[in-house]
């Protein structure tokens, strides 16, 4: 068998860290549901599409990202 190359080795090696690592959180999700465990948020929820705004929201869109949480939270009182 052909000895690998120093490059080829290490993409065999990050291959088989990232198979393990998807392995394993296949496993925990498959544990989660069986046990019944759900996500940690479950309360009502709405997407809203900002055009033009990059993922700097807080920034870049407050005043519209500060309306939009009002009148989630005006509509969803606690």
């Amino acid at each position: 068998m052909a000895a690998l190359s120093e490059a080829g080795y290490r993409a065999v090696a990050f291959d088989l860290a990232h198979r393990a690592g998807v392995e394993r959180r296949r496993r925990r999700a498959r544990t989660r549901r069986r046990r019944g465990h759900r996500l940690p948020c479950g309360g009502p929820y709405r997407l809203a599409v900002l055009e033009g705004v990059d993922h700097w929201i807080p920034e870049k869109a407050a005043e519209r990202l500060s309306a939009l949480l009002l009148e989630h939270l005006a509509a969803h009182p606690a």
